[in-house]
Parts: structure tokens; sequence; C-alpha cells
């Protein structure tokens, strides 16, 4: 790390013992590395701790021995809930499991599957992904130089597929859905592994996607990434040319195919049966840029493949439970498979965690400082006669004009003076886009607080607006106690109905906007208003507007029972108990309870909504909100009522991280919304 500027924060904000366990390994491995090209594997093993097969954290793990003369042998991992075959059974109980056959990383030269980091990270990917893991234990180098080390994982598959019955391994796994996997050196076996199987012909085995995290690529040319972050942590390009140098075959350059996959010496793949593939990289990782090319050489190819890329991380980054990304990439992964599965294995439609073992969040300071002053100027505004005190309250809420700026020009539209209903429409200037989607946008404040034209909504609409990119309508709707359910919900629809009737009269109104594909979508108390105008709306024979999707992020909904979540997180400094409760009795009609239909929009007193056309619908929760479980209700009664439902949790998200782009699931955020309106515009 001779370079703090190649330092990312996930890295700087770890504990003091993970990145002294981190960097001991690390340390071990430069150390045991000789000038003439060998390994020192006497004092490498000081350093490489091993783990014995064990069932411990809901995963049973045993060592499957397939050529002791090459000692090739691979370790397998079980869910324990699964059944597992033995000589006396073969019976098939519950549901099929996907199976990944994953190599470890370690540069090809050290690291073995059963290093306590390898054996980790498969442990957490076996229970995480509810699948069995095969990690393939291949030869190292430079005793033993490429091909090898395909060679070793190629035959763990011809293994598995003539022996499918072995001692050990699950009668619920479904061959016929196997992924090949692998994270650094191993991303670049796992390529070359299904590459040489993509033609083969297997008959009890069938790869269906390939896994690349963070794969080591490389060549000749010196990359952009591999200059600039030539001191970041765990991997240096020093270190990475001898690596190379120990693999390749002898008298090899880096351009050699198995480092510089779509290099000049390289092969056409186009014609071959390659499986769809998912690349994850980070923007701390030297190896960044060949990872990059790597993905554009699968699309020119013409194969299918997905780029997930986190700012915010270092190689190795998917290892450390600590980093916050680690559980969001093993998210996406889930999700990946789930589309290749045909979401055969996986109850839900998107979901990233459902469980969160950390005490409390790790925010920047900046959003600690915001969430704090915001829940200090409720605690003293919110009154004991349940009343704002507006004039306190407008001293903290500091407003934004109407301006270009950004990216993105914005100016208000008034719908009815009398009653103080307008909206501020925020359009893009820097895209080319025709036909852009409209998203009617709710803001949150708990019914109470907050504007269309608060300084935070306008910069959270305006990032909206240039990452869709969209037209975004964020709608200035009366606030309670002044004005209690459902006037609130009452201006939603008077909204909606204006913009369909009265769209071709609003001055500079963009003539790319295409109010056939609306979205509606809101955070907090926005996310309540969004479901409930949804569902006003099906009632309304718009002329032209029509409604695509309904986008609720964190929404409020609440119940006479507490549930887990708001007693765990109870303190929380914006939607604590105290605070909803304050809330609730704000915006609720007079004597009404939280079982009322609108905070309780599935609850004993709720209608019946399934002869209702909803349109598809996509929630986000988060791991830190005392309102997860509330989201998580509503996702679930809305697939009891047959609705197209989607569900993201981020494990590490407190209430309203998207409105800090500084937290990293606020890009992850950006991209889901992006996607979902992508894939239901045209719909």
């Amino acid at each position: 790390m001779s370079n703090n500027n190649n330092t990312p924060s996930t890295w700087t904000n770890l504990s003091w013992t993970v990145k002294l366990a981190m960097s001991v390994i690390s340390f071990g491995i430069k150390l045991s590395r000789r000038s003439d090209g060998s390994v020192n594997r006497r004092l490498m093993s000081f350093f490489d701790f091993k783990s014995p097969p064990s069932s411990i954290n809901g995963v049973k793990t045993s060592d499957i021995i397939v050529d002791p003369s090459r000692n090739l042998w691979f370790r397998l991992y079980v869910p324990i809930t699964t059944t597992t075959t033995t000589a006396a059974t073969n019976d098939v109980n519950g549901s099929q499991l996907p199976v990944i056959i994953h190599f470890h990383g370690g540069g090809f030269a050290c690291i073995c599957a059963d290093s306590v980091g390898s054996d980790n990270l498969c442990r957490r990917l076996a229970k995480e992904l509810n699948a069995v893991i095969v990690s393939v234990n291949y030869r190292n180098s430079p005793e033993h130089k490429y091909p090898s080390q395909v060679e070793d994982g190629f035959d763990v598959l011809q293994y598995i597929e003539l022996n499918p019955n072995f001692e050990g391994f699950p009668t619920d796994a479904d061959l016929k859905n196997c992924f090949v996997s692998g994270d650094s050196a191993g991303g670049n076996l796992a390529h070359h592994v299904a590459l040489k199987g993509s033609n083969y012909g297997f008959r009890n085995l069938r790869i269906i996607g390939v896994i690349a995290l963070q794969p080591f690529f490389g060549g000749e040319e010196r990359t952009e990434s591999e200059i600039k972050l030539a001191g970041a942590p765990f991997i240096t390009v020093k270190g990475t040319d001898w690596l190379w140098q120990a693999f390749l075959p002898e008298g090899a350059d880096r351009d050699h195919p198995a480092a510089n996959v779509f290099g000049p010496k390289s092969e056409d793949i186009s014609g071959l049966n390659f499986p769809a593939t998912i690349v994850i990289v980070g923007g701390y990782d030297p190896l960044l840029d060949w990872q990059k090319r790597y993905y554009e050489g699968l699309k020119k190819a013409g194969k299918e493949v997905y780029l997930i890329e986190y700012p915010n991380v270092f190689h190795s980054f998917y290892g450390v439970p600590d980093v916050p990304e680690s559980a969001l990439c093993i998210n996406e992964v889930k999700t990946f498979m789930q589309k290749r599965s045909g979401e055969k294995y996986f109850s839900v439609k998107r979901k990233i965690m459902s469980t969160n073992s950390k005490t409390s969040p790790n925010l920047p300071w900046k959003a600690w400082l915001s969430i704090s002053t915001l829940s200090f100027a409720m605690q003293i505004c919110f009154r004991r006669n349940m009343t704002v005190n507006r004039f306190l309250f407008n001293l903290y809420d500091r407003k934004s004009s109407p301006s270009t700026k950004n990216g993105v020009t914005s100016f208000d539209v008034s719908v009815d003076a009398t009653r103080d209903l307008w909206f501020r429409l925020y359009s893009p200037t820097n895209t080319t886009a025709t036909n852009l989607p409209v998203i009617v946008y709710f803001h949150g404040g708990g019914f109470a607080i907050l504007a269309a034209n608060s300084k935070v909504y306008d910069d959270a609409c305006r990032r909206l607006a240039v990452e869709v990119p969209a037209v975004v309508i964020s709608v200035n709707y009366r606030r309670s106690p002044e004005h209690r359910c459902p006037s609130q919900y009452e201006d939603g629809i008077d909204a909606l109905k204006f913009i369909d009737s009265s769209f071709i009269d609003i001055e500079n109104f963009p003539a790319r906007a295409d109010i056939k594909q609306c979205f509606l979508a809101g955070d907090s108390a926005g996310g309540n208003l969004a479901h409930n105008v949804a569902v006003l709306a099906d009632g309304c024979n718009f002329s032209r507007l029509r409604l695509n999707g309904l986008i609720a992020i964190q929404p409020f909904f609440g119940g006479e029972e507490r549930t887990e979540s708001e007693m765990r997180f109870q303190r929380d400094p914006l939607v604590g108990l105290k605070l909803t409760e304050w809330m609730w009795k704000a915006f609720l009609p007079e004597g009404s309870n939280r079982d009322h239909p609108a905070a309780n929009v599935f609850g004993p007193n709720a209608a019946d909504i399934s002869g209702v056309n909803l349109p598809p619908t996509i929630i986000f929760i988060g791991g830190f909100d005392p309102l997860q479980d509330g989201g998580k209700r509503y996702y679930e009664g809305l697939k009891k009522f047959g609705k197209d439902a989607y569900l993201i949790e981020y494990p590490n998200a407190v209430h309203c991280f998207y409105l800090f782009p500084e937290v990293p699931e606020c890009s992850l955020f950006l991209k889901e919304v992006k996607d979902f309106i992508c894939s239901h515009a045209a719909k």
C-alpha cells in the first residue's frame, strides 16, 4: 500500500484484526516467492492455515480423492438440510440444489481447497446460495505449469459425470444445473474449464453458467488500472508478473491465450457453446481493466455476459464478510443463478440476504450527520398535541429552487393552487434518448414533513433523472396532521389525472417524455402513497397515461402488531417506535388505529385487491430498517394476491440510505431501479 490514493475506504474501515490477518497472508505469499521462480513451500505452510472437513455454520464438508498420484481431490460443501448419498440409499428428498464447481484463487501458485480463506468462502456460498459446492484442489505452479490446472479442473468434471452417486454427494443435487465458478486465478480457470467443456458430450452434467469473481487475466500491455493501482492492497503488478512467469509455459509471454484470453494469440470462440457468464469487478483492483476486456471479449463473441462493478472495493473483497459489498456480491451471484435456473431453486425473485449479524451499520460520517440532524429536528418539532412546529422545522428544511444543474433542468407546475398541490419536473439534459419513461415520485417524511423542493429530495430526483434516464415528476402533496388520510392519496391521483389530461398544455413539458411508460415511485411514506395511488388509478380511465410499474423504496407500512424488526430497532433515529407512533396518529383518520387499511394494507381491515390491476412492483428494504418486516409483508401480500412483485434487500442499509450517494448501496439501488424500468417500460 505504497500510495494512499490506491487504498479504498472498504479497506481502511476494516477492523485491525481482519486487516492483520489478510496482511499476514499477503506477506507470507510474498516472502515465499523466490527470485528463481520457485516457491518456498515449507515457509508458505506457516502462513497458509488449513481447515479440516467439518459440520459447522449449517454446512457439512468432506474431501473426495480423484487421483492420488497427482494429489487431485476436491472438498464437497453440502447444506446440512439436504439428503446425501450413502452405500445404502439413493433416495431423493426435498427440492433439488444447483451445483457449483469452484476454483480457488492464489495466483495458481499458492493456497489450496482446504486453506482457511477458501474454506470460509465456499462455506458462505453453500449456505447463502443453498447450493452444493465442489471446491477443486488443483496442482500449483511453478511445479506444474499451464495447462495442468485446467486439466485437473476438467478431470473433476469428468469424475462427477461418471460417478454422480459418489459417497457423500447429495441426492437432491441437480447436475443439469451446474455452474463453474472461480475467484482471482480461479476465475481464469473457470473460464478455461468451461471453454474446454463447452462442446464436450456430457450426459449427466450440464454447465449453464460461469461465475468469475475478479478473474486473473493479463497481457503484455500495461493497462491504466495496472499503472494507477500498482500499489493497491493485496495484489501488485510486480507480484502478478511473477505469478504469470511461474504459471505460463516456458518461453511464453503474457499474451499467451491462458493469460490474454481475447488477445492477439487467442482463438475465436464465437462458434462455441460457451455458457452465460457473470463477471464481478472492483474499482481498486489492478486487474480491473483486464476483467472489463474479458467482459467485452465475451460480448464481441456473441455470448451472454453480465458485468457487476463495485467502485470502492479491493481485490479479494468477496472473501471478507465485513465488507458490505461482499454480501451484495453473493446476492448478484444468486440472482444470476436464479435467472439461469429459471427461478427453480429460489422462493423470491430478487433477494440479497434475510439476516444481518452486525449490530450497527457501517455508514460514512456525512450520512450519519445528516440522519442525526433530521432526527433531532423531528423530535423538537413534533409536538405532543399532534401538531408540527412548521416555523422551527423550516429552519432545518433547506429548499432548492428550480434550476439547470448536474445534467438536469427542473421547473415547477401548479396543479391546484387552492390546496398548494404542485409538482417539480426534472428532465435530463445530457442524454439523446427519445421516449423517456416518466417517474411520478412521492417523497418521504412520515406524511408530515419535507416537500418536493426540499434539497435532499431535489438532489435525489436529479440523480434518478440522470441515472435511469427518465423524466421525474415529484409531487408536492398536502401534509399531516393539518390534512389527514386520504388527502395525500387524493393529491396523488389528482396529479396523475392532471398529467394525463394536461401534459400537452404544460409549458416546457419534455417532448420526449412518454407518459405511456409511466412508473409510480415513492420512498418511506411516499412508498405507501405510491401503492395506494396505484390502487386508485385502476379505477381511472386515463386517455394517454399508462402505469407500467411501481417502485416502493423502504415503504412505510404498519399495524397494531409490533414486528420483530420494529422491536429490534425501536431506537432508530428516523423511524423508531416513538416517531412512527406519532406519525401514524397524525396521519390516520381520527379514531383509527394502525390496522387501518392505509397503514396495514394487507391487514384484517384491508380490502381484497385480487381484482385490482396493479402494475409490477419492486420493493427495496434495508437490514437496519425497522420497517423491513412491513416491507416483506407487503411483498408477501402482493404475491398472495397474484401480483408480480420483486424484493431487494440490502443487509447493511439504514432507513433512507438512497438519499446519500456516498453510501455504496445508493448506486446499487439506482442500478436496480434502472434495470426494473428498462425491463418493464416496453411491456
